[in-house]
């Protein structure tokens, strides 16, 4: 199925670590025949920026890395879009703003990086439609758990990273709320994108803010 337009649509999906954007992005961009681009690059996060998360160090840089790389792919997808192509991305370009408050304790340098994000959302503006998963530490410790097979996971300094974001993520998404038009929010707690059911009423949102 495609988009009932004649232009490309662009389609963000927003959520803590852990949520389920990447297996939601395949869904949708199977189901509205879309490229889609992913946040995770093909080789992996470079080993610097794994290191940075295990050892709580280098975060302002590692926040800047993931800015440049939310750019450069939101760019992508706008030139993407302009060809007349559908385009799903499974972060924002503003994604990297959630981790500030979390990992940035200096002022004067989330003070920077917020500074930094507000003029990219000015300068790039919002996705035709935002889709954001809101989920809790404990769902995203279940997922984890589930994808592993076991909790050795909790050993892991990165995942431990990932399962502490979901208050910290919605509290900056319900911050910028009023601004992103098309806004779908979709608590995991309700919806299991792997039943068709839960899955197909989702797309029936996107198809209504999108016409």
């Amino acid at each position: 199925m495609t988009l009932r337009n004649s232009e490309g649509r662009l389609i963000s999906i927003a959520g803590s670590p852990g949520a389920g954007k990447t297996f939601l992005a395949e869904k949708l961009g199977v189901h509205f025949n879309a490229e889609i681009i992913y946040e995770h690059p093909r080789e992996g996060f470079p080993d610097l920026i794994k290191q940075s998360f295990n050892t709580q160090s280098h975060l302002f840089e590692t926040i800047l890395w993931f800015r440049n790389r939310h750019i450069a792919n939101y760019l992508k997808a706008k030139s993407q879009v302009a060809s007349g192509k559908n385009v799903i991305t499974d972060v924002p370009l503003y994604h990297n703003q959630v981790f500030v408050r979390a990992y940035v304790p200096d002022p004067f340098l989330r003070e920077i990086l917020y500074t930094m994000g507000n003029i990219d959302r000015g300068q790039h503006g919002y996705p035709d439609c935002t889709i954001y998963i809101s989920t809790t530490q404990e769902l995203v410790r279940e997922f984890l758990t589930r994808r592993t097979g076991s909790r050795e996971w909790e050993k892991d300094k990165w995942f431990e990273f990932m399962t502490r974001m979901p208050p910290f993520v919605d509290a900056y998404m319900n911050s910028i709320r009023s601004e992103i038009p098309a806004f779908i929010e979709v608590k995991r707690g309700e919806y299991d994108f792997a039943v068709e059911t839960d899955f197909l009423s989702l797309v029936k949102k996107v198809e209504a803010v999108l016409r």
